[in-house]
């Protein structure tokens, strides 16, 4: 006999809480709906309280710009200030997004890359795909120009695919999957190639956070460009953002919608980290006995 509320914000549309609010809307439910938006609560004296006196219109203004700011993409904006339920709320990287980061014939060779080279590898075996990511910079814009699907690959063959890529002769930066199975072929290429150069990324919460939100912020200001593929733009859109009970923040994938495991995202994610952490050291130059071998990769 006691009255049950509900409060919650949106998480999409497919969510238990929008088809609530829905159906309200719609009279299916004689429930009383009411939506404060963060507007509406700084309007009710919110900034006011929070601050400890009276505002003016500009001062309340200016209290959301700053929160507005702080929140960071627009969907949590939208979602957890304004009550609008986003369709694409669960997705890292919307459609609209990636998208708008496709070019066509954006694709090269290994061979036919002459800009900076900046590699990604995201390490795989036999449930999830092995991707390395090749990065051309020209004019600080990032060009995915190729990536390199290995799929139930022996490490063997890995191995010579990676090495062929970073004896480039432009190549400067690469940034290796060194989780599980990655650490001996991230380890074998400092060997070979200098730990100046290449890089071990263990994968934890914090750093997937931050190399996901480095590929968000280099795609939001069109600083990286795509090939305009249907594997790559299902890969990227795969990936959900999710906080737990704890207050961390995972990235999931979504089930059955790509063909690995998000392989794509993090080789790319993991190539656009390679190119904005460039120290300008200067070009590698291999000794003659690298070279000759290298040559016997490319096929020289």
């Amino acid at each position: 006999g006691f009255p049950l509320r509900i409060i919650s914000t949106h998480n999409g549309q497919n969510c238990k809480y929008f088809k609530f609010v829905a159906a309200v809307k719609e009279g299916k439910l004689n429930w009383s709906l009411h939506t404060v938006t963060i507007y509406d609560a700084v309007a009710q004296e919110l900034a006011d309280k929070i601050i400890g006196r009276k505002l003016t219109d500009e001062e309340r203004q200016a209290w959301i710009d700053e929160e507005r700011a702080n929140c960071g993409d627009d969907v949590t904006w939208a979602q957890e200030y304004c009550c609008i339920a986003v369709d694409e709320a669960t997705a890292f990287l919307t459609y609209e997004l990636i998208e708008s980061c496709e070019l066509d014939n954006i694709e090269k060779t290994l061979e036919e890359i002459t800009g900076d080279l900046y590699v990604g590898f995201d390490v795989g075996r036999k449930k999830d795909l092995s991707v390395i990511t090749l990065l051309e910079k020209q004019e600080a814009i990032n060009y995915i120009r190729r990536l390199k699907i290995m799929e139930k690959t022996k490490f063997k063959y890995q191995k010579e695919t990676l090495f062929k890529c970073l004896s480039h002769r432009t190549f400067r930066r690469a940034c290796i999957d060194a989780t599980g199975l990655g650490m001996q072929l991230a380890e074998e290429a400092q060997d070979e190639f200098g730990r100046s150069r290449v890089e071990e990324i263990t994968f934890t919460g914090p750093v997937k956070e931050e190399l996901a939100y480095g590929l968000l912020r280099s795609m939001q200001d069109r600083n990286t460009r795509l090939p305009s593929q249907k594997e790559i733009r299902e890969d990227l859109h795969s990936v959900k953002k999710t906080t737990t009970a704890a207050g961390n923040v995972r990235f999931d994938v979504e089930a059955d919608s790509t063909d690995g495991h998000a392989d794509r995202f993090w080789s790319i994610a993991l190539a656009v980290h390679a190119a904005g952490s460039v120290d300008n050291t200067p070009i590698y130059v291999a000794t003659r006995r690298k070279r000759e071998s290298y040559n016997m990769l490319r096929g020289y």
